[in-house]
Parts: structure tokens; sequence; C-alpha cells
């Protein structure tokens, strides 16, 4: 039974299958154990943060937000359509991330920066809406 605000590895692995179908059993095994850094058997918050902290890290030393952006976006788009439905984000927004957000919400985030009005982000859009959040601006401020 995993510990309260963290996921054990059997919810990792279902997650990570649904998101990247392709990725072989060791991958995803690499994954967890790389987020698994106390080997509890469980991915606790702090253990998840930490290494977003350090994959930000590595990303900004990569220095191509736009490169950063495109893997992002191609992570989230499941079905790989070319466009980020509601569905999709809230997927990542409430399972990988844990936020506690609505489909409404992130409908209206979406509607918010959705320029041609299809109610989808393409790849332009979903770097507008990293922008607004600030993720280009805290890597390119990690980078220096």
């Amino acid at each position: 039974m995993p510990r309260a605000g963290s996921i054990d590895r059997n919810e990792m692995r279902d997650l990570m299958r649904k998101f990247s179908p392709e990725a072989t059993i060791d991958e995803i095994e690499a994954v967890c154990d790389a987020l698994d850094s106390d080997g509890g058997g469980d991915i606790s918050f702090e253990e998840f943060f930490d290494f977003t902290q350090k994959l930000t890290f590595h990303m900004a030393s990569v220095g191509d937000t736009r490169e950063l952006a495109k893997d992002m976006f191609e992570l989230i788009d499941a079905d790989s359509s070319g466009e980020i439905t509601v569905h999709e984000m809230h997927a990542v927004v409430s399972d990988l991330l844990g936020l506690d957000l609505s489909v409404e919400d992130v409908f209206n985030v979406v509607q918010d920066i959705d320029e041609d009005g299809n109610g989808e982000l393409d790849l332009e859009e979903f770097e507008v809406l990293l922008e607004r959040f600030g993720i280009f601006e805290d890597l390119m401020h990690v980078s220096t």
C-alpha cells in the first residue's frame, strides 16, 4: 500500500503505458527506479518533485526549449493526433501532476489559449501555454 501522497510502482507502470505504449518493460522499470530514489517501492510527491527538478536542470543545460516543448507536446498528445485535447491535458494535470482541477478548469485554460477555436492545442498554442505559465522562463533562468 503506497504512503499517503504517493503512488506505487504498479500505478506508475500503468500511467507510463498510458502515455508511452511503446515503452519496454526495462525502460519503464528504469524510470520507476529513477523516481523511487529511496527504494521504498512507491514514489512520493517529494521524490517526483526532486526528479522533475533534476530533469529541469538537465533540460536547461541542453538549452533548446523549443525541442523540449515538442517533446512535452508529444508526451501529452496520447493519440498522436497533432493536437492536445482537453481530456489529454486533464489526464496529465490530474493523473501525472496530481493537481485537483476539473475538466472544466482545464477547458477554460485551453479555450483561453486556443487561437483557432477548435477546442484543442496545437504545438504553437502549447508553446504559448508554456510561456504563459512561465515554463520557458524558468528553464532559461535555470540555464544561466
